[in-house]
């Protein structure tokens, strides 16, 4: 089995500065060894050779390291305000937490270095993308997907057409 093993192109590699559209996939507690952090994944959707990249960003908001906890206490702070306009004090509930799924936001990345010398890759301003409309929960994912895409200008592949003749049509 290891013999037919090759490593790919994995998604580990840092965006380009810029902004990109992207759709927000998920937004979930989590811990590991360094302690709980909450995980946001955004799916790119502009782009070609980033198409449909899923791109992490953690807050590690229990971080045992203070300097750490408070950076990411700020970015998720910076999160909220700029996606739900909340202002300070302001507690997000599970209902506002999950409105964000599935919006479309345009991101701004940026690159730092850190005080290691480590490039790190910072997502600076997130904005809802305009003219959202709510499509309703029990529409079909294709109809979900199309309003999501369509309301934030990706083209939309056209729906495959048969040309193959129908039974009653071939001649014997």
């Amino acid at each position: 089995m290891w013999s037919d093993f090759t490593t790919i192109e994995t998604e580990n590699e840092m965006l380009p500065n810029g902004e990109y559209k992207a759709v927000i996939r998920s937004i979930e507690e989590k811990t590991d060894k360094y302690g709980d952090y909450i995980c946001v994944e955004e799916e790119i959707l502009d782009r070609p050779e980033y198409y449909g990249r899923i791109d992490r960003d953690e807050f590690r908001i229990g971080s045992e390291k203070e300097e750490q906890k408070k950076w990411a206490i700020i970015r998720l702070s910076k999160f909220f305000k700029q996606l739900l306009d909340f202002r300070p004090g302001q507690k997000p509930t599970k209902q506002d937490i999950e409105s964000l799924i599935g919006k479309a936001v345009i991101k701004t990345v940026e690159h730092t270095v850190g005080k290691n010398g480590k490039v790190y890759q910072n997502t600076v301003l997130r904005k809802l993308c305009p003219n959202q409309g709510i499509t309703p929960v029990s529409a079909s994912p294709v109809a979900q997907a199309t309003t999501m895409y369509g309301a934030i200008g990706i083209p939309q592949t056209p729906a495959p057409t048969y040309t193959q003749p129908m039974n009653d049509e071939i001649p014997f």
